[in-house]
């Protein structure tokens, strides 16, 4: 049956993904309602879902993936870019992400999921401000930085000059 095939391979999606994947169907909400009756689907807010069925049966959505679906546009922010790449275990059971929409805070599986609105000022300003706060706690209680007092983050100045300049040219350029 294709809806158990769809469930199958996809762990998290949105009823528009789900509706696509079975184009010409009528019955498409009807048969998520079922599924997520059965309890081979979890509703984690209106329109996001997480499949429960085969491989994803008894496994955890990864909070990252459940973000990304909740807003399809999602910038994730310093810790949980951070976690995304595998260099840091969330110790605190939140995802934060930014998104254009407004899109209010929700829970799933015991993980805190929360939005903010993207703005296009200031969204680097505070990026950039969380990573220095970063820094001058690693520099204030490190070993290594007792051994080296004068250690700052050369990265920085340049690495925000780059970054603001293209998102400038992204962001405000006739094209884009």
């Amino acid at each position: 049956m294709a809806i158990t095939k769809y469930l199958d391979t996809h762990q998290v999606f949105t009823a528009a993904d789900f509706a696509a994947a079975f184009p010409g169907s009528v019955t498409d909400v009807n048969l998520l309602a079922r599924a997520t009756r059965s309890g081979a689907v979890d509703r984690v807010r209106q329109g996001l879902y997480v499949s429960k069925s085969g491989q994803f049966s008894g496994a955890q959505a990864d909070p990252i993936y459940v973000a990304a679906a909740a807003a399809d546009d999602a910038v994730f922010c310093f810790l949980p870019a951070l976690q995304l790449h595998g260099v840091l275990h969330n110790a605190v059971n939140v995802t934060q992400f930014y998104s254009g929409r407004q899109i209010s805070r929700f829970e799933y599986a015991g993980q805190a999921y929360a939005p903010r609105r993207r703005r296009p000022k200031g969204l680097l300003v505070e990026i950039l401000g969380s990573k220095q706060v970063l820094f001058d706690s690693f520099a204030r209680e490190s070993a290594t930085a007792d051994s080296a007092p004068e250690a700052f983050d050369v990265s920085e100045a340049d690495l925000a000059k780059q970054v603001v300049a293209a998102e400038r040219q992204r962001l405000f350029s006739p094209s884009g």
